[in-house]
């Protein structure tokens, strides 16, 4: 068989006549047969699918999934700077509330020191005035 193969990626069945399978096994042209088919098959399957994508349109599918990747990292990464700043405002409040909350205790607190030393005191104060009394009315006896 002398023949050149001129388009690799185009299949051309091979031309005989069909006595020259004459002094040939069964087996032999049954195998050749089916190797042309699947063959021929394969080469129709791969045309197609060199036209239906080539490396242009590869290329910009692969760009363009790149660019809504990056986008969509973008959005999630602004998404995720915004909730860091509401929450951090959110600690802000809450750490001014337990600040308040923190001054009015210590202010109950010192009101409630002072509050109890004036009692202490008038309870002295009336225990001496007391004192003062009885000394005075055991004076008269």
């Amino acid at each position: 068989m002398d023949e050149e193969v001129h388009e690799p990626l185009t299949y051309k069945p091979v031309q005989f006549e069909r006595k020259e399978w004459d002094n040939i096994p069964m087996i032999i042209p049954r195998f050749c047969l089916h190797m042309q088919k699947q063959l021929g098959a394969m080469m129709d399957h791969y045309k197609a699918r060199c036209e239906k994508e080539t490396p242009v349109e590869e290329r910009e599918n692969l760009l363009k999934r790149l660019q809504d990747s990056m986008l969509n990292s973008d959005t999630a990464t602004g998404k995720l700077f915004c909730e860091i700043n509401d929450l951090h405002d959110k600690l802000l409040k809450l750490q001014d509330t337990v600040g308040g909350i923190n001054t009015s205790f210590q202010q109950d607190r010192l009101q409630i020191r002072e509050g109890g030393k004036l009692n202490a005191a008038r309870f002295v104060i009336e225990d001496e005035m007391e004192l003062k009394k009885v000394k005075k009315e055991s004076s008269w006896f």
